[in-house]
């Protein structure tokens, strides 16, 4: 299959270091988003060099197994982390499903890092005393429907091949 994809890069060094210190950096950046009102989803791949942030807009209404499609950006040799950032719908159990605003990232040897963040009406934050911080580090169970991304790549053999092409007349996402 092929995609005309967005792709905005971050150089790797104006974020956290590692694990929930880039959470963290990827959750304030996403607070700054949320202020001009629901973030669009994007695919998060973290590399060596730099943070990609893909918007799957353009994905989404083309892809029938979108867990197969992130695995695949986790199949790259590059890869260190991947996950997701934006505006989705989460479902808790016993609930209907919520519009939120998260940040989830899975690393090679199936740690993992999420935060949520209610979403009001208008679309931004809704205000809260703490935050929706899980971890596999802390003990907590995945998410469901997030994450297992590498073990799916390598299982599967799955590796997202690339074309870039410059842009004409598309403009940087704030960042």
């Amino acid at each position: 299959m092929r995609l005309r994809l967005s792709i905005a890069m971050s150089p790797r060094a104006s974020f956290g270091a590692e694990g929930a210190d880039l959470g963290r950096d990827l959750l304030e950046r996403l607070d700054r988003a949320c202020l001009r009102g629901p973030p669009p989803p994007a695919l998060l791949v973290v590399r060596d060099d730099a943070v990609w942030f893909v918007d799957l807009r353009g994905a989404l209404p083309h892809v029938r197994d979108m867990h197969a499609f992130v695995a695949s950006f986790a199949g790259m040799p590059e890869t260190r982390a991947v996950g997701v950032i934006g505006g989705m719908r989460r479902r808790q159990e016993g609930a209907e499903p919520q519009p939120v605003a998260a940040v989830f990232l899975e690393w090679p040897d199936g740690s993992w890092w999420g935060a949520w963040r209610d979403l009001g009406a208008d679309g931004r934050p809704v205000a809260t005393d703490s935050d929706d911080i899980q971890s596999a580090r802390a003990g907590h169970a995945r998410p469901g429907g997030l994450g297992g991304w590498f073990s799916r790549a390598r299982r599967e053999q799955l590796r997202a091949a690339l074309e870039f092409h410059p842009r004409d007349t598309a403009r940087d996402l704030d960042n």
